[in-house]
């Protein structure tokens, strides 16, 4: 047993060295993927059957009943508190669809619950989801570009918003969600089947991938990335525990999920043959629970966020200094080198509040002067594509001065928090197969197994088909 365990350890120590080395390579974000998905999975299955832990293709289950009298405290505290939440959030998530789902309960649902919850749906699609695609751009690797769409879907893009309103007040951020997913789809298949036909002018980069993986260290900050994991998989679960007592289901376990040696998940696992045997309003506020504490939690801390970013905007560096310079590009043979600090464009003194016209600048001259605090440059731009550049990466937003620095770690995992708490907590309500929350929910509904089947595989169907674009990019 010892050699067993020795064993174990060391597959750790060499899988966190694979890790740490595929996080400062150089290597594309495909390949950084891949290899360290066969790693992890090897990891796992490694470790599965040295230490004999639960589990399957690398995925370990740590089982354990610690923990849950807490949940069963907290649980009792306030009953009405949480099942109030659980219907908040199930109004965010499906919109006005929600009121049929509220009438097979028992008990129903208060009115002035589903108002207020339709209220706060309206004003929270309209204030705070903005926010988040601006996070998402600072903080996640991902392109995000609706140019090529908008040009593919013609004359049809103008009704796009009202298509977006619609699914959003009878379906919630659900039914957002999949018209995306439709959307962005179609964008694909265009964009392939242009290729194939030749189209003039068609190219496979016009596609964006839809979905992601996200993974701290490859496309998100790798500490605040954890932490807004865990925070997340810890409140999702909690939750689901929470609305588990209060509906009288008994808790079996709690535990994390591990792939290999990354925490990927937390899990409470309640009675199944108990869960099944209580009234549909006590299974859709279990399942409902995770994505509903989610969308809270999201709503919490975009709040936080504003805050925050208004008490630190004193300590915000006002300077540019460039993050990198293309070699070879214009920039770069004019002699710009990254840390320079860029003062004026023109003549015209460069702030990060007016940084976003120095596009306009360069569109408009076939020579740019650019003076920093190493000298003046003349330079001049050229081509790419439709817009003309010189080669320059710039901070995506402002640094925190010399000695401040650590307010940006906190900006950042409050940010992955607010972020990420917003994804997982709509795409678990997506029906897309039997792991994800939103299918259970849906199966409690709706009789017709064959109309589930086909939504189901057909949403499964668009969302592996917008990871395609990731295969060429």
């Amino acid at each position: 047993m010892e050699g067993k365990k020795l064993g174990a350890l060391l597959v750790i120590l060499l899988t966190c060295l694979l890790f740490y080395a595929m996080l400062i390579s150089s290597a594309s974000g495909v390949i950084k993927f891949i290899v360290i998905l066969i790693t992890m999975a090897g990891c796992g299955i490694s470790l599965q059957s040295l230490l004999k832990i639960d589990g399957q293709f690398g995925v370990l289950l740590l089982r354990t009943q610690k923990g849950l009298r807490y949940i069963d405290y907290i649980a009792n505290a306030a009953p009405r508190l949480w099942q109030a939440c659980a219907d908040f959030g199930t109004v965010l998530g499906f919109g006005l669809s929600s009121f049929f789902i509220f009438k097979r309960y028992r008990e129903g649902v208060p009115l002035k619950t589903f108002l207020f919850s339709m209220a706060a749906l309206v004003v929270v699609s309209q204030t705070m989801t903005l926010k988040v695609f601006q996070m998402i751009i600072l903080l996640i690797s991902v392109p995000m570009d609706v140019s090529s769409l908008s040009q593919q879907m013609g004359s049809v893009a103008s009704y796009v918003p009202w298509v977006t309103l619609l699914a959003m007040l009878f379906f919630g951020f659900c039914g957002v969600t999949v018209v995306g997913l439709i959307l962005n789809t179609y964008s694909i298949i265009v964009s392939i089947l242009s290729v194939l036909l030749s189209v003039p002018g068609s190219s496979l980069n016009d596609a964006m991938p839809g979905a992601s993986p996200v993974i701290p260290g490859i496309n998100m900050p790798l500490l605040e990335g954890i932490i807004a994991l865990g925070v997340l998989l810890f409140v999702h679960e909690m939750s689901h525990g929470i609305l588990s007592i209060i509906g009288k289901v008994r808790l079996e376990s709690a535990g994390l999920l591990l792939f290999g040696v990354i925490p990927v998940g937390a899990f409470i696992d309640p009675d199944e043959k108990s869960l099944e045997k209580k009234g549909i309003d006590v299974q859709t506020r279990v399942f409902a629970a995770g994505s509903a504490s989610n969308l809270i939690m999201f709503i919490l801390f975009f709040f936080l966020l504003l805050g925050f970013e208004h008490f630190t905007a004193p300590f915000l560096d006002p300077s540019i200094h460039l993050v990198s310079v293309d070699p070879g590009s214009p920039a770069f043979e004019a002699g710009l080198r990254p840390g320079d600090r860029l003062i004026s464009v023109e003549g015209i003194g460069i702030t990060w509040e007016n940084f976003g016209q120095f596009g306009t600048f360069l569109a408009q001259r076939d020579t740019v002067m650019v003076k920093t605090d190493k000298g003046e440059y003349l330079i001049q731009p050229k081509l790419s594509g439709d817009r003309k550049i010189i080669g320059i990466r710039v901070p995506s937003y402002p640094p925190y001065m010399q000695g401040y620095e650590w307010l940006g770690f906190l900006k950042n995992t409050i940010g992955l928090i607010f972020v990420l708490n917003f994804l997982v907590g709509v795409i678990n309500l997506i029906p897309l197969f039997m792991a994800f929350d939103g299918y259970r929910i849906l199966a409690m509904h709706m009789k017709n197994q064959l109309v589930i089947n086909i939504i189901s595989y057909s949403l499964l169907l668009m969302f592996l088909l917008n990871f395609v674009p990731w295969l060429w990019r």
